[in-house]
């Protein structure tokens, strides 16, 4: 008997999107900056810079339509939908209130927080894979790919607040967190051997873990330890993690309506509404309202956007992590 394939939609779509075509794009990178078209190609980046934004806020806002639409999805996050709104509104007001005192620390917690998340995604990804093709990870695979995923995170970071200058973000200057340096060389140590901890382990399982499982991984791998080399490549890392949410969030929502009793055949429509809700939920929570905040409180469009970001981000990505 033929067993089923783990994929969401089919082998190369989900390798594709699950971190495939990001590692591939890496590599385009790369090669671009190398040659002559280098600061062309830069300059034709701001208008990717739209369709990342776009990406990235559409899956905020559908992650934000499935921990809120229902009693019963809230009921699944109760933290996440009642408590940590209200930390984060108190920590939006203060930002507003005191904007050089507050606003920087309150960004620099958003940038810590999203490739935190990422990482959780990650484990996540591969965890749904592995239990699709009908095995799981014991206790001891799933720590060590779970120390091997964080541990990319946790020494892009390091790697970057080694620096005593300041950084910015949608023009709020915020402060790096001066590292020694020896905690990059550190935490590129625990992750070496936490990813080869992990690839022992598997090597030695009886139940062989499907090859989507390793994508996701990878991928990460790629974002964060090779990713910051390449300023055409880095500032796309959110669009490929909210690829990887959208694509997930859309294959569930149809399940959901194919239990509901609708056919076959309304799986294009279904899809099309569930993209354009997504898409105005972005235009609704990172381009409209940033836009009343700044009307409101006399602030730029960019500072309210900045802080609004770090809001909705930390808001709806704690159900998910």
């Amino acid at each position: 008997m033929r067993k089923s394939s783990p994929a969401l939609v089919s082998p190369a779509v989900d390798a594709l999107v699950m971190g495939g075509a990001s590692i591939l794009l890496f590599g385009a990178c790369r090669l671009a900056e190398r040659g002559a078209g280098a600061a062309a190609l830069s300059s034709a980046w701001d208008g990717v810079a739209v369709v990342v934004a776009a990406l990235n806020g559409a899956h905020f806002a559908a992650t934000s339509w499935r921990l809120y639409r229902s009693r019963e999805a809230m009921a699944r996050f109760p933290l996440t939908a009642a408590l940590v709104p209200a930390a984060v509104l108190a920590g939006v007001a203060a930002s507003f209130a005191w904007p050089l005192a507050v606003a920087p620390h309150f960004v620099k917690l958003f940038l810590l927080w999203s490739p935190y998340h990422y990482s959780g995604q990650t484990v996540g990804l591969s965890v749904l894979y592995a239990r699709r093709a009908g095995t799981d990870y014991a206790p001891l695979e799933r720590r060590a790919l779970s120390a091997f995923v964080f541990g990319t995170f946790l020494l892009s970071v390091a790697r970057a607040e080694v620096q005593l200058n300041r950084f910015d973000y949608l023009g709020i200057a915020y402060p790096s967190l001066g590292l020694p340096p020896w905690v990059a060389t550190a935490f590129l140590a625990a992750t070496a051997l936490a990813g080869t901890a992990f690839l022992a382990l598997v090597l030695r399982r009886r139940a062989a873990l499907p090859a989507l499982a390793f994508v996701p991984p990878a991928a990460q791998l790629v974002w964060f330890f090779w990713g910051p080399s390449s300023a055409l490549y880095y500032p796309l890392v959110p669009m490929f993690h909210g690829a990887q949410y959208l694509f997930v969030s859309w294959f569930l929502h149809v399940q959901e309506r194919r239990q509901e009793g609708a056919p076959a055949s309304a799986v294009p429509l279904d899809s099309a509404r569930w993209a354009g809700g997504s898409l105005a939920g972005y235009v609704l929570l990172f381009l409209a309202l940033p836009k009343l905040l700044s009307a409101a409180t006399g602030t730029s469009f960019l500072f309210a956007t900045a802080i609004f970001t770090g809001a909705s981000s930390s808001t709806t990505s704690s159900s998910t992590a």
